[in-house]
């Protein structure tokens, strides 16, 4: 059984790198690039796992993705991909969090966490 990964950030650019590599990897990926998006791909689809961006566009972003995270993650794993994982409070760090910086040096870093979280969900 293919996983489902939600990938939540307003960056296309990691958008579509993250969706290669998960699609690479044998994953079904649904990339949202707002809130709505997410919720709209999580109302149709059984995910297995997510991937939250810490700033989404608009004023207090951080606030939108923690909010999503804190309402309709609940019983979902998810890590955070951001370019500033020292701002994530640790309420809302997940199963991890990877620096975007890093992730395009070593892309494995965010699949070693799929992995993980994958498993854990038992999915």
């Amino acid at each position: 059984m293919s996983h489902s990964i939600l990938h939540l950030d307003d960056d296309p650019g990691f958008l579509t790198r993250v969706s290669e590599l998960l699609n690479r990897s044998g994953y079904r990926t649904c990339s949202a690039s707002n809130v709505e998006e997410a919720k709209r791909f999580m109302q149709s689809h059984d995910i297995s796992c997510a991937i939250v961006d810490l700033f989404l566009e608009g004023d207090r972003g951080d606030l939108l993705s923690n909010n999503f995270i804190e309402q309709y993650l609940v019983n979902v794993p998810y890590a955070r991909l951001t370019s500033a994982p020292k701002l994530v409070p640790p309420k809302f760090s997940g199963s991890g969090i990877v620096h975007k910086y890093h992730f395009l040096d070593n892309p494995s870093l965010l699949l070693n966490l799929i992995i993980e979280m994958t498993a854990a969900a038992g999915t």
